[in-house]
């Protein structure tokens, strides 16, 4: 399960505050480019000031000119330093995002099988792209956004309250019905948000997952419904965001409102001053300039806010699976993998979703020696394998390698030794010389040639891409490509869970007896329904319902009429009555 969100914001702010901390120079010069900005964008509606009240009335016109290059000076150097602070915004922007997303794309792949299994890809896909660009965001735009525009306030209310403190008071009378309406639409925002959030990440995971079965969907003819079932969720997307359209827009139309009372109540007050002789007509001037900028770093602080909240939203659903413990976290082992004598499973248990898979297994499996894994489906085969491999730990009981308890050796070390070959097949959207050397970069190409060879893959185009999962390779290409890519690996324990179910009898009786050469002296264990898979194995151990319940030599067992010759014999029966 997940572990539970954190209940703070300013937790969770923390939590990704560090990834800032690499670029702080950059901020460091964005941040003083932001203060001379601020500064030198007050100085033009005092320097019209004094050229309206003072210079104009004189007819000065040597000072006219020098004051409007003052001006002149002043907007290129705004113009410089919005340069700068910009491209290294950009630059650290970008950096920080790339950092969150390989935080994120390590921890997730390092997470244990049973979080992966229980999780869409597309909710995966969804939070490393969309909402790491929503978390970026917030983490450049909320500290520089901040200052900006806090220090943009202070100076204007500085300014205004020189030039006349009675009417700065006038002016920020709409404040509290600023605030009020940010109370009240603030929770409708960030549900609408949090709605979005999820339904776009059900519709990745949908799109993703219907991507992966379109034959399934053609051969049904399902392709109208499919089509149909899409534009109704995209409806209903679109239904979420028109709600947070509306209420932003809503709120947004009622701060305009307000601010637009302010300049009529300053013109309507400060014009009567003005009248009365008590301030200067440039005063005015400069006040309503002033004025008029007063509400962009509200506005921005509110966007800010406004963005926060939808920033939230996305590091909490980012850190919902940073906070997952990943298998190495949770195993914590650290000793060296040594398999010089024997693996010992004892009265292991093992549940899954609270079902029983595996019900007190003892084993041993002896270091050089050849076993077949058999039993029905669902009795724990590959489960078993699974826990050999460090994909799952077990509830109760210990696997020992040479007496030493599995969950104590480093999962590197483990990983390191053991290999397993699955009749699922994973391969890469690459040529089958990359999918087969995969794991195994530091093989010479004449040991990746002999292998290729062994597996009879040697007559296809080694070098032309495969497609997704190996779309244009026949099952049977797909699991040599896989059996390949294992045995150039120097394992010490090998795991074939239906790795041949796909070739005909002849090419894997020879890849069999391949495999059996190139590991003598160390161990395979092989899960397998097929009779001429297991028979010449040392040991067989057949499993029934998360028990060993038969375990000896093949042809012992086949004579003693037990589960393995029982199943065997059910096997042949529809042959000999066809």
């Amino acid at each position: 399960m997940l572990e539970q969100q954190p209940s703070s914001n300013k937790h969770v702010l923390l939590q990704f505050a560090r990834f800032l901390i690499p670029y702080w120079f950059s901020g460091f010069v964005v941040l003083i480019c932001l203060v001379f900005s601020t500064v030198s964008s007050l100085a033009p509606p005092y320097v019209t000031k004094l050229i309206i009240d003072e210079i104009l009335p004189t007819k000065r016109h040597s000072v006219l000119g020098f004051a409007i290059g003052i001006l002149l000076a002043i907007i290129l150097l705004n113009l410089v330093l919005t340069l700068v602070s910009e491209y290294l915004y950009a630059w650290a922007g970008n950096r920080i995002i790339r950092d969150i997303r390989i935080e994120l794309y390590r921890h997730i792949i390092d997470l244990p099988l049973t979080f992966h299994n229980r999780q869409s890809a597309g909710d995966l896909i969804f939070r490393l792209n969309n909402d790491v660009r929503v978390v970026q965001s917030v983490l450049t735009s909320s500290v520089l956004g901040l200052l900006h525009h806090t220090l943009t306030l202070i100076g204007l209310v500085i300014m205004l309250c020189w030039l006349n403190t009675e009417l700065f008071l006038l002016s920020v009378v709409v404040f509290p019905f600023l605030a009020g309406n940010l109370v009240y639409f603030q929770p409708r925002i960030k549900r609408t948000v949090e709605s979005v959030q999820q339904q776009g990440s059900d519709i990745s995971s949908h799109v993703i997952e219907r991507f992966n079965h379109v034959p399934l969907i053609q051969l049904t003819n399902r392709s109208e419904y499919e089509t149909a079932y899409f534009r109704t969720v995209l409806d209903r997307l679109i239904g979420s965001i028109m709600q947070n359209v509306t209420y932003s827009v809503s709120m947004a139309t009622v701060s305009s409102f307000l601010v637009a009372v302010v300049p009529l109540l300053i013109l309507g007050w400060g014009g009567y001053h003005v009248m009365q002789g008590v301030m200067t007509l440039g005063a005015l001037i400069a006040f309503m300039q002033y004025a008029s900028r007063l509400f962009r770093p509200v506005h921005g602080l509110h966007n800010l806010y406004i963005g926060l909240v939808r920033g939230l939203v996305s590091m909490r659903r980012v850190l919902e699976f940073m906070q997952v413990r990943t298998h190495v976290e949770a195993h914590g082992g650290r000793r060296p993998f040594v398999y010089d004598r024997n693996i010992e499973f004892k009265e292991v248990h093992f549940s899954f979703e609270g079902r029983a898979v595996l019900q007190g297994v003892n084993l041993n499996l002896i270091k050089g020696n050849t076993y077949a894994l058999v039993g029905v489906s669902g009795g724990g085969k590959t489960t078993l394998a699974n826990l050999l491999c460090g994909f799952y730990s077990p509830d109760r009981g210990c696997i020992r390698v040479d007496g030493v308890p599995l969950k104590e050796i480093a999962l590197r070390e483990l990983r390191q030794h053991v290999g397993l070959v699955s009749q699922r097949v994973h391969l890469f959207h690459d040529s089958i010389w990359e999918n087969i050397r995969y794991g195994a970069y530091s093989q010479e190409t004449q040991e990746i040639e002999r292998v290729i060879r062994n597996v009879r893959l040697d007559g296809l185009d080694l070098h032309a891409e495969i497609g997704d999962q190996g779309a244009q390779l026949s099952g049977g290409q797909q699991q040599r490509i896989a059996m390949a890519r294992a045995l150039l690996r120097p394992v010490e324990l090998l795991i074939l869970d239906e790795a041949t179910a796909a070739l005909d009898p002849a090419s894997e009786e020879a890849i069999i007896q391949y495999v059996r050469r190139s590991l003598h002296g160390k161990t395979l264990l092989m899960i397998s329904h097929r009779l001429s898979v297991v028979r010449d194995v040392d040991e067989v151990i057949f499993l029934d319902k998360g028990r060993v319940v038969d375990q000896g030599p093949p042809n012992t067992l086949l004579t003693s009429k037990g589960y393995f010759a029982q199943f065997f014999q059910r096997q042949q029966e529809p042959d000999s009555s066809g």
